[in-house]
């Protein structure tokens, strides 16, 4: 999936336009943008977001039984 932002400035997946492309080698890492730097950093903290709250698994609500 590529990240692409609209003319509104809105990121849609969709276009061919790349915004940010990462690439990870055993020799290092090369992160590529055209976006200014503050972009690039708000764009990878909505992405580690992301992908920290899809880890959380929903918790089971818990049954309390009242006993008379």
């Amino acid at each position: 999936m590529k990240l692409v932002k609209n003319g509104n400035g809105v990121i849609v997946p969709g276009d061919d336009t790349i915004l940010l492309e990462l690439v990870i080698r055993q020799t290092g890492t090369q992160l590529k943008s055209p976006l200014p730097p503050n972009d690039v950093c708000k764009l990878l903290h909505n992405i580690a977001t992301d992908v920290m709250f899809a880890a959380f698994k929903p918790a089971e609500v818990s049954k309390i039984e009242t006993l008379q």
